[in-house]
């Protein structure tokens, strides 16, 4: 089975126009660059339109075509929670978690929904419960520096002890991705008292906390409810292919093929690295990059879909 546990649904009106061209120009822009001529890249409407012009789905349908033609089983979907940094935008954080919920029961044997909320948000642990009782989700999608809050503020306990009590785990945003502000709120030493304070408690931190990836390496040997995925890796892999397989290689050595998912951060960088090519660059690596870096085939599976459908109780 092979789970992408690392998705997003969102349309152009879920968020303020200004996050998404910040998103466009400061991230996406340069891994792009090569790909537009040099009057696209210049013009920032064409240039905008041409980064985000297979990134728009609030249905899912888009997505669920290209799981198909990737070979990918299932994805859990959410969006992420921006309002109270960036402004509420035409669809609700509220209406965007319906969606999800929407689609998610259009393809209830494809996409796995979880719920976003900012824990500052009015009634967050009320709404996340409604989420977890009528929507039919089943864990929780935390964006600390889109949020502005911190993992281990107060405000956010009620979070913690809602996912407890139906027993569904939470993701956070680790590392350090601009042009979102206070990217230190982002560094994975944040979670730290949450796992002290909820041992039991199931917390994935993203993208193997991206540059902070070792410092969240160390954490995860003291915590043994600290999970990862490692969507985004192959930005890494872009640049460093036999880095990218040895740092897998490590969390696997120091914690486990159990704790790490395979994920994709889609579907913003879905035309510069395709899911079809991400679960190639897993399943089948070419020995030439990886040389003497190995993993065996229980270990793919596991990574692939097999321990995040363990941790979700999925058959």
């Amino acid at each position: 089975m092979i789970i992408d546990c690392h998705h997003h649904l969102l349309a152009e009106n879920w968020y303020k126009k200004s996050l998404l061209k910040d998103i466009a120009t400061n991230i996406l822009g340069p891994l792009v660059k090569d790909r537009l001529t040099e009057d696209e890249y210049n013009n920032p409407e064409i240039f905008y339109e041409r980064v985000y012009q297979n990134v728009f789905d609030e249905t899912g349908d888009l997505l669920v075509k290209n799981m198909k033609e990737a070979g990918v089983d299932k994805t859990c979907i959410f969006s992420f929670d921006a309002e109270l940094t960036r402004g509420v935008a035409e669809v609700s954080i509220d209406e965007q978690n319906e969606k999800i919920a929407v689609a998610a029961s259009k393809y209830p044997e494809k996409l796995i929904p979880f719920y976003s909320i900012n824990p500052r948000q009015n009634k967050a642990v009320e709404r996340f419960k409604y989420g977890l009782r009528n929507l039919g989700m089943k864990g929780i999608k935390l964006h600390p520096p889109l949020g502005g809050f911190l993992p281990s503020d107060d405000i956010c306990y009620p979070i913690y002890r809602a996912c407890m009590e139906h027993g569904v785990p939470v993701i956070f945003h680790t590392g350090s991705l601009q042009p979102i502000p206070s990217s230190d709120i982002a560094h994975p030493s944040h979670v730290e008292k949450v796992a002290l304070d909820f041992p039991r408690l199931p917390i994935i931190l993203a993208h193997f906390s991206l540059t902070s990836w070792e410092d969240a390496l160390r954490l995860a040997s003291k915590y043994s409810n600290l999970y990862f995925d490692f969507s985004l890796l192959f930005l890494t892999y872009l640049e460093n292919p036999t880095e990218a397989y040895r740092r897998l290689r490590k969390f696997l050595d120091e914690i486990g093929p159990e704790r790490v998912f395979w994920g994709t951060d889609g579907p913003f960088y879905n035309d510069i690295f395709p899911t079809k090519r991400w679960v190639k660059t897993i399943k089948s690596p070419d020995p030439s990059i990886y040389a003497n870096i190995t993993f065996s085939n229980k270990e793919i599976d596991l990574i692939m879909g097999n321990a995040f459908a363990n941790l979700l109780n999925i058959v």
